[in-house]
């Protein structure tokens, strides 16, 4: 009896290291991305004391558990903004007055951001210059998911598609999900060079969801949903074990920038 108590305080211990390694983790994480534009060497110092801590975390568990899971317990999710306004320049990204992202250029992805589950007020600004807001929105942040909220169109028209990503990935398998954000394209779809068809009819500022994928190299074609033609190519494309990544459609069909697709990985 004794030794169950004491096999069991053991295990009250070692879940309150690991929670407590999370919560540095996420912290560190936070940090490290709010100076990751500001001051490079603030940034990788606290980058590398997030590592530290991921590092202790898979010590402590010594396996690894689905993230998602994991935010949950601790009423956390998480967000990263994807800028695909043409014409916007680069944007500097507030949540709730507070600049988390700086000088985000046109097609980049940022790194995501660990948030309590609750309300927020995000707001877009040309950067350096809070005058003028481009976009400005509230969001919620629900506990235990990984949110993409992907702003697009001209800076005067501009608006928010916001997904929630699914990383939960099966062993030695992969996933991919198309989003579709050039505004003056009609419904776009996804196939391989036989015609057979990966994603269709999504339409602007839509995306497919994920789909379970095995690895292996692939040739696909970004089409007219309706007529079929192919806008875009992509060719050879490795597609890893234990990855998620999305294909995004940006740019225009007749002006400029021109149509381009992005492999994002998540």
């Amino acid at each position: 009896m004794q030794y169950i108590l004491i096999q069991g305080l053991a295990k009250m211990a070692k879940e309150q290291n690991t929670s407590n390694y999370i919560n540095k983790a996420l912290t560190y994480d936070m940090i490290s991305q709010y100076y990751k534009y500001i001051d490079p060497n603030i940034h990788i110092y606290y980058y590398q004391k997030h590592l530290q801590y991921i590092h202790l975390v898979h010590q402590s568990m010594r396996i690894r558990n689905d993230p998602a899971k994991e935010l949950q317990r601790m009423n956390k999710g998480k967000l990263r903004i994807f800028h695909g306004s043409p014409n916007a320049g680069e944007v500097d990204i507030y949540l709730n007055g507070l600049r988390i992202f700086k000088e985000l250029p046109y097609k980049e992805m940022s790194n995501y951001l660990s948030l309590l589950e609750g309300k927020y007020q995000l707001d877009i600004y040309p950067a350096n210059t809070m005058v003028s807001s481009i976009l400005s929105r509230k969001i919620i942040i629900e506990a235990g998911a990984f949110h993409s909220a992907a702003f697009s169109g001209e800076s005067n028209d501009s608006a928010f598609a916001i997904f929630k990503d699914d990383l939960t990935i099966p062993r030695g398998e992969s996933k991919m999900q198309f989003i579709h954000l050039a505004a003056d394209c009609p419904p776009l779809g996804v196939s391989l060079d036989n015609g057979e068809t990966v994603f269709s009819a999504t339409d602007y500022r839509g995306n497919s969801g994920f789909l379970a994928l095995s690895p292996m190299v692939l040739n696909l074609n970004i089409i007219e949903n309706e007529s079929g033609n192919v806008l875009l190519a992509l060719r050879e494309m490795t597609v890893k074990p234990q990855t998620a990544f999305s294909l995004i459609v940006t740019g225009s069909i007749t002006g400029t920038p021109p149509l381009e697709v992005l492999v994002i990985e998540n």
